[in-house]
């Protein structure tokens, strides 16, 4: 994966993929404290429940935040491979010119 962008972008899309899973599961959590329960005991397990959602929907925010970075370290990736094509090209357009590069001459001096 170090150098390669289109695994850095695959790994990206899994960390969206699963922080939308995360996000739905903090909406079950939430649903679970609509209970027609009355007592102290259910004040306490609804205050438990919106307190777990809420840290599965932190959890999710984070997910993104990793995306994120994750498709722009992609992108810095990608874009310093083309750079280091273009110089490699351009070096060896440049000494191809001298016969370093050909074969010929190689490694001798004059």
């Amino acid at each position: 994966m170090v150098g390669d962008p289109d695994q850095i972008r695959a790994v990206a899309a899994r960390l969206r993929s699963e922080a939308e899973r995360v996000q739905w599961l903090a909406h079950r959590v939430l649903r679970t404290g609509d209970v027609a329960w009355r007592s102290p005991a259910a004040d306490v397990y609804r205050r438990r429940v919106a307190e777990r959602a809420h840290a599965l929907r932190h959890c999710a925010e984070e997910l993104q935040t990793a995306a994120l970075l994750v498709e722009v370290h992609g992108q810095a990736v990608s874009a310093a491979r083309t750079e280091l094509a273009r110089a490699g090209e351009a070096i060896a357009g440049g000494l191809g010119g001298l016969g370093v590069l050909g074969g010929r001459g190689a490694g001798r001096r004059r």
